[in-house]
């Protein structure tokens, strides 16, 4: 039994050694290029099928090669995990290069006497590896990875040569076969960081295809180009690398010659998280020369081409040049998202950002909302600072609510060098997306401008956009301008036309659209925010033909900008025009312009042309904030054939500061080519003042001048346009008449104007008032201080005379001057100059014997008439100096040692102190037949006061 026993666990340990023996890995090795028989690569197949484990097929061929194996019929389909190596094979060695691939590979798998739809090697085992083959001519594919995933090809070169120099494609037409096909499975790395990952995927219909994929890695490949990574071999056909959920739409009339095709049936479907490259070094791939000649301008042949997937990652790739980035190589495209959101092209980290230049169409296309473009180079070559455009668009967005930038230095876009557009959003496209911390059409250190680009933004479609933001990380650096045909767009806090160090301007020339620094224009164009009141708001506009323009377009608001100056504001930069803000047959109403600096415009600050119901508010125009630079404007602001327009206004925070002007502060100019009356324009509230010509200016049509760059010679010296009898003349703001000042006098808080105005019968005219500190040379004067407003109405004959007092002070010295405006809003022209300001009497309310009535005074007794200077809102009766007063000529009485008896107090119960004298009543001059008696007397501070009392004399 014993020795039964032992022989039972003998054979036991046998049959266990034996199955261990049998399931362990095998190598089998392939020392003959025939189709089939012992050392045949089919029968290696074969024997690695028949052996469980992960098993090696080494090559091992007499000769030196290279050697090429051509099946005659397909190779039978593997199914178990293998790993084929091609370097086993002697003399066949790995690439060493980084900048190129030097690969040495011996054994080609050759499928052109192979069959319809034969694959060079069919892997259905997962976790499988293919290295070191050429592998080309097979109508269904080179490689087919089925099922399982983890699986690595690495190492080869795929639809070339064994030079890698000329195309032999796998498949055939644009869509069939591949040079790898990975059919159901996913987490597969094609390439890899190193050196001898590297696969070259060229000359193929599609270079990798993956379907379904996810979380596969696509790195360190050359795509599209030969070997050394400096001349074209296209994938011609559908893509270099195809990446796609199952079920995914046929997208052949959209897809062709496509470097990495990464696709879907719909946005997050079974293609999702896939990386094409890295941030490790090495990661990156060279994707370029991809596409073919006859291809339609839609959209073939992109580098990278992302659809109906999603979280993919483009990251450290070069995409259009050559290895060395500084040359041409272009894809039709270099990237291109269709449907699907989550895509990172770039990134803000180390390593992240693409270099996307050279391409033959775009840079980047995204048709789909949700992705964000970041860090990357495009446009320029690889040290960004030399161009090497994409030949239109750098980034071109058709879907909404993507980012372009970010607001870390690492997140930053150098979008330049570009044939067209640096970012265009396509009409269509939809609304939410944003543009940050970009640097468009410079280099990489946003202080030199870099040629070719025409246009930096464009924004067409939806709107909604925000370019730029509040912060300093937020800026976009243009030295290309922004172009606004759509609405709701804010755009905030951007250098536009002035380097990165926001004190100097580049170099951009001028006289066209493209040198105008921002433009909004379209009835398409409304309610967009450019600047706006918040702290970093503003958008510093200089060094442009025009800083802001705004054409066409309806309820826009240009608020809060530096328009010719520096970052500070304080040194001139200059524009030709400021603002200029100009209407079509179609629209240009109800914009705002508001609380902008704008200075040093070589012609003038702010323009309106053929626009109504446009506001000018608050501007600071030819000085700074603290309104002290001579910063000045040739022109301040120049309203050509406008109607219904104000500039400034009376109510807080309307006023504009028009300083310094070469030559006239406001001008409103007529056009008779334009239909509409030139009327209606408000010109009230301003301070206008240091104008080399007039303050305010009414001339005739002048034809374009102002808005095309003309010589200074074509502009008339100022003329002062006079009143004519009964305003009967017509022009600009109908020629109307200013007002004549004939007296000025200061009051306490207060300054009583004397004056007449003749203009339309039976008309009433609102008058403004403002005081300068020295009188004009021109003998007509400007607006310095505004006083204060008062409406007169003339008679039958269109005369008034007023007398009125606006609640302002003045002092003696300074001039008046003032102008009318009519009921429908037109002003005129400012007044001649005031005689100097004279020291004016204030009337007071006087009570003459408080709580007395009739105020009867008996002129032949002795004593005194006490006489009350009423206090009041607007008067302090305290101020007043007793000693100084006089009723009727009668001084008042003294309380010894020349102090007069008077006192304060409330005598009527109003609420506010009266003073209160004594008048000698035998030294008051009145006459048995008066009614009145008046008091004077004088302020502490020397003005005069009067005032008037009714008295009833007592017979003596």
């Amino acid at each position: 039994m014993k020795t039964k026993a032992l022989f039972s666990i003998l054979c036991s340990l046998l049959a266990i050694t034996l199955s261990a023996s049998l399931s362990r890995a095998a190598d089998f090795t392939v020392t003959s290029t025939a189709d089939s028989g012992p050392g045949s690569l089919r029968q290696a197949i074969l024997d690695a099928n028949a052996n469980a484990g992960t098993d090696t097929i080494a090559f091992n061929i007499p000769g030196d090669g290279p050697h090429t194996i051509q099946p005659q019929s397909p190779l039978p389909t593997i199914t178990a995990p293998v790993v084929v190596n091609g370097y086993s094979q002697l003399g066949s060695s790995p690439n060493t290069l980084v900048g190129g691939d030097n690969a040495v590979l011996k054994i080609i798998l050759d499928g052109s006497q192979a069959g319809a739809g034969a694959y060079g090697l069919w892997l259905e085992g997962g976790r499988s590896e293919v290295r070191g083959l050429v592998v080309n001519g097979f109508a269904g594919g080179g490689i087919r990875l089925s099922l399982g995933g983890g699986s690595v090809v690495a190492g080869n070169f795929l639809g070339t040569d064994a030079t890698g120099s000329s195309p032999i494609p796998n498949g055939a037409g644009w869509g069939a076969g591949a040079g790898v096909c990975v059919f159901g499975s996913d987490d597969n790395l094609i390439g890899g960081t190193a050196p001898a990952d590297r696969n070259l995927a060229s000359g193929n219909p599609i270079g990798v295809h993956i379907q379904p994929g996810s979380r596969n890695r696509v790195q360190g490949n050359f795509i599209g180009t030969d070997a050394t990574g400096t001349q074209p071999v296209p994938n011609t056909g559908r893509a270099g690398v195809f990446i796609f959920g199952p079920g995914d739409a046929d997208p052949q009339w959209w897809t062709s010659g496509d470097g990495i095709l990464i696709s879907g049936p719909w946005e997050g479907y079974l293609a999702q998280d896939n990386i094409v490259g890295g941030t490790e070094p090495g990661a990156g791939n060279l994707i370029s020369g991809n596409g073919r000649a006859d291809q339609n301008w839609f959209e073939a042949g992109s580098g990278v081409d992302v659809n109906g997937a999603s979280g993919t990652l483009v990251q450290g790739n070069r995409i259009g040049t050559d290895v060395s980035g500084t040359m041409a190589l272009g894809n039709f495209i270099g990237v291109k998202v269709g449907v699907g959101s989550q895509h990172l092209i770039g990134g803000a980290s180390l390593g992240a950002g693409n270099l996307i230049s050279g391409n033959r169409f775009r840079g980047i296309t995204i048709h789909f909302s949700g992705n964000l473009v970041q860090g990357n180079l495009i446009g320029t070559d690889i040290t960004g600072t030399q161009a090497l455009g994409n030949e239109t668009d750098g980034v071109f967005i058709y879907g909404g609510s993507n980012t372009v930038g970010g607001t870390t230095e690492g997140a930053r876009n150098i979008i330049s060098g570009n044939g067209n557009y640096g970012v265009e959003f396509e009409s269509g496209s939809g609304p939410a997306s944003v543009i940050q911390g970009n640097y468009i059409g410079t280099d990489v250190t946003g202080t030199q401008s870099i040629p070719g680009q025409m246009y930096g933004i464009i924004l067409q479609g939806d709107g909604g956009n925000t370019v730029g933001g509040t912060t300093p990380e937020a800026r976009n650096v243009m030295a290309r301008c922004i172009i606004i045909y759509s609405p709701n767009n804010i755009i905030q806090g951007n250098y536009v036309g002035v380097d990165a160090t926001g004190t100097k301007t580049f170099d951009l020339g001028g006289g066209s659209e493209l040198f105008r620094g921002i433009t909004v224009a379209g009835l398409s164009a409304h309610d967009n925010q450019i600047g706006g009141t918040a702290p970093g708001a503003s958008n510093v506009v200089s060094g442009c033909d025009s800083g802001i323009w705004a054409e066409g377009c309806n309820r826009n608001m240009i608020q809060g900008n530096i328009v010719g100056a520096d970052a500070s504001g304080t040194l001139a930069l200059g524009n030709r025009l400021g603002i200029a803000v100009q209407s079509t047959l179609e629209a240009g109403s109800e914009n705002l312009v508001e609380g902008n600096v704008v200075v040093a415009s070589r012609q003038a600050g702010i323009v309106l042309n053929r626009v109504s119901k446009t506001c000018v508010e608050d501007n600071l125009v030819g000085t700074d904030r603290t309104q002290t630079l001579d910063l000045g404007n040739q022109i301040g602001i120049y309203l050509d054939a406008c109607s219904e327009t104000k500039v400034g206004g009376t109510g807080d925070g309307a006023a504009n500061t028009i300083a310094f002007s070469r030559l006239d502060g406001v001008v409103v100019v007529d056009d008779f080519l334009n239909p509409v009356p030139v009327q209606g324009n408000s010109i009230r509230g301003n301070s206008i003042w240091q104008s080399g010509g007039l303050g305010i200016n009414l001339v005739p049509y002048l034809g374009d001048w102002i808005l095309e760059p003309a010589p200074w010679s074509d502009w008339q010296a100022p003329v002062v346009t006079l009143n004519d009898p009964r305003d009967a003349d017509t022009g600009p703001n109908g020629l109307q008449n200013f007002p004549v000042i004939t007296a000025a006098s200061a009051l306490v808080g207060k300054t009583g104007i004397e004056g007449t105005l003749n203009s339309t019968p039976g008309t009433t005219f609102t008058l403004d008032f403002y005081a300068n500190a020295t009188a004009d040379p021109s003998g007509y004067g400007e607006g310095e201080t505004y006083l204060g407003t008062a409406t007169v109405t003339t008679d039958d004959n269109g005369d008034v005379n007023f007398s009125v007092t606006v609640p302002a002070a003045t002092t003696p010295g300074q001039i008046i001057t003032a102008t009318a405006t009519d009921p429908e809003g037109n002003t005129s022209e400012f007044s001649g100059q005031s005689p100097p300001v004279v020291l004016g009497v204030i009337e007071v309310a006087i009570d003459i014997k408080p709580d007395s009535y009739p105020n009867s005074i008996n002129l032949g007794a002795n004593g005194t008439v006490p006489v009350a200077v009423l206090g009041s809102a607007s008067f302090d009766a305290s101020s007043v100096n007793p000693t100084t007063v006089t009723l009727a000529g009668a001084v008042v009485k003294l309380k010894g040692k020349g102090t007069p008896m008077a006192s304060l107090e409330d005598v009527n119960g109003d609420g506010f102190q009266d003073l209160v004298v004594h008048a000698l009543t035998s030294w008051l001059q009145l006459a048995a037949t008066d009614t009145q008696a008046i008091l004077r007397g004088q302020t502490r501070n020397g003005t005069p006061i009067q005032g008037i009392d009714t008295v009833q004399i007592v017979p003596q």
